[in-house]
C-alpha cells in the first residue's frame, strides 16, 4: 500500500472500499430506511443483503449513515432525508442494533461535507500506517480487539 495511491473503478460491494480491508456502504437515510424494507430474490432485505456482502468481502465493514432520522408523530413512522416514512423509528434503531451484532460498525454524519472528511480521515489513518496497524486501530475504536 503506497502512500497517496488510490484507484478508482467499480466495487462488487460497498460504495467505497479503503485498500481492500475496508469496505464501506454509504446509506442516506432516506435509503437507509427503504434498503430495510425492500425485499432481493435472496428473500434478505437489500440492507442484509449488501452488509452481508461487504462482510465476505472486506476484512472490516462499515455502515456509514448520513443525514438525520428522528421519530415520526406516530409510533408507525419515522423522519428520514426530511420526508415521514412508513417504518416505525424503534424498527430502523433495531435494524442497527442487528448490523452492528453483524460485525459491522456504523458511523453518522449530517451530510456530504462530513462524509467526505470521514473518507478522507479513513484513507488518511490506512495509508500512514499500514494495513496492520490500521486494522488494530478499527478494533480499539469499536472495541472488538483482534476482530478485524
Amino acid at each position: 500500500m503506497g502512500e497517496g495511491n488510490s484507484e478508482l473503478g467499480t466495487l462488487s460491494c460497498a460504495d467505497y472500499a479503503i485498500d481492500r480491508i475496508l469496505g464501506v456502504e454509504r446509506k442516506r437515510t432516506g435509503n437507509l430506511v427503504s434498503s430495510m424494507v425492500k425485499k432481493m430474490p435472496s428473500g434478505e432485505t437489500e440492507l442484509f443483503d449488501q452488509l452481508g456482502r461487504c462482510c465476505r468481502t472486506y476484512g472490516r465493514s462499515i455502515l456509514l449513515v448520513e443525514g438525520r432520522l428522528g421519530a415520526g408523530r406516530t409510533p408507525r413512522g419515522c423522519i428520514a432525508g426530511g420526508r415521514s416514512r412508513g417504518v416505525p423509528y424503534l424498527a430502523v434503531q433495531a435494524t442497527l442494533l442487528k448490523v452492528q451484532e453483524m460485525g459491522v460498525d456504523v458511523l453518522w454524519t449530517n451530510d456530504s461535507g462530513e462524509t467526505a472528511k470521514v473518507l478522507k480521515w479513513l484513507w488518511e489513518r490506512a495509508n500512514k500506517g499500514g494495513v496492520v496497524q490500521f486494522t488494530t486501530l478499527l478494533s480499539s475504536w469499536s472495541g472488538r480487539e483482534g476482530a478485524a
